[in-house]
């Protein structure tokens, strides 16, 4: 099982908001500084709820290929300000690996996308504009081309605890392999 983490920074292409009071982000992301990794998803986000119940992911890996992800569950909490106003939202989200493109048809594992979504207009900076999200996407693959080449040798801040050491790294819940880290 391979393990690798990179952070992105992201714009909100498109915020729909329902009658029920749900809303669905859509989300579009590259690698900072850009190794070529670059991410798009969707997901809803029902208003009495914290769980997320729907959504879908599309990682492009630097070889132009595609890894595909369905969610599997996850949660989003809106920040608020000292004013009891909603200036943010975190969220947490776990998608299924459900295979993929060229190299990558037969993949399968987990991809864990955490980060902040922020802002009004200006994004987060890179060659994406718009309201901003900072995450980073953790990846447990299998059946996957080796990804290490593509591995960030530095990152950018997403405002995620430090990773641990490799001493008190974090496990995969269903492996001995430590968690990712950048």
């Amino acid at each position: 099982m391979q393990a690798l983490s990179v952070n992105f920074a992201d714009v909100i292409v498109d915020r729909q908001s329902f009658l029920d009071g749900s809303r669905v982000f859509t989300i579009e992301a590259e690698d900072q500084p850009s190794l070529g990794w670059r991410l798009m998803f969707t997901f809803r986000w029902p208003v009495t709820s914290e769980d997320v119940d729907e959504g879908d992911l599309t990682l492009v890996v630097p070889d132009g290929g595609e890894i595909y992800g369905t969610l599997a569950g996850g949660t989003a909490a809106e920040i608020t300000d000292e004013l009891g106003e909603s200036t943010a939202a975190r969220f947490d989200l776990d998608f299924a690996v459900s295979g993929g493109d060229g190299p990558y048809e037969r993949v399968s594992g987990r991809l864990r996308v955490t980060g902040t979504i922020a802002g009004e207009g200006a994004g987060t900076g890179g060659s994406l504009e718009g309201e901003g999200a900072l995450m980073t996407v953790e990846m447990w693959l299998e059946e996957a081309p080796d990804l290490s080449r593509f591995r960030p040798t530095a990152a950018i801040p997403t405002g995620q605890p430090p990773p641990e050491t490799d001493a008190t790294a974090r496990r995969h819940p269903e492996s001995s392999e430590p968690e990712p880290h950048a």
